[in-house]
């Protein structure tokens, strides 16, 4: 029985299927582009100090104080750094169910069993804590040797355009 064409078919199937793996990585990537161009808190960036910008505080009210849950830009660029270490096929997996309606252990019942170290049971924050409009991404980071998990707080307005763009 002779191999080698099986071995080349097999090659060419392989090569045709990181295409499509390549392919897939790409669309997502442009819809979470295009999302990002959404901005429904009214962000203005300062032209001489890109990274600044300003937002009216009605917008702020009740929501974190940080730049990456109002400008989808920064959001992004935190999602796509997070989605580059999964598998490409679960990619959209992921999206919905940063959305999911699942019950999950959320900041209030993580710091109550906090404050009762006699009772505390044993307990972690699911892979996104939510708070009304905002979920909470679990981003991972080595500094200075150490590993460091944080959680970066993402508008859902932003992840629902991402799937309303791949659909």
């Amino acid at each position: 029985m002779k191999t080698d064409g099986i071995i080349s078919e097999y090659q060419e199937i392989i090569k045709q299927l990181s295409e499509l793996d390549e392919r897939l990585g790409n669309a997502i990537i442009h819809a979470i582009e295009k999302a990002a161009e959404y901005n429904p808190f009214g962000v203005e960036t300062i032209r001489e100090h890109p990274k600044c910008f300003t937002i009216k505080i009605s917008q702020v009210i009740g929501r974190p104080l940080t730049p990456s849950f109002y400008d989808f830009k920064e959001s992004a660029k935190a999602l796509i750094e997070i989605l580059e270490k999964k598998p490409k096929t679960t990619w959209v997996e992921y999206l919905e169910s940063l959305l999911s309606p699942e019950p999950m252990t959320t900041w209030i019942e993580y710091i109550e069993n906090l404050k009762h170290p006699k009772k505390r049971k044993k307990i972690t924050l699911a892979p996104s804590c939510k708070l009304d409009d905002i979920i909470y991404i679990r981003r991972k980071m080595t500094y200075k040797g150490a590993d460091v998990s944080y959680q970066i707080p993402v508008s859902t307005l932003f992840i629902r355009q991402i799937l309303i763009a791949l659909k």
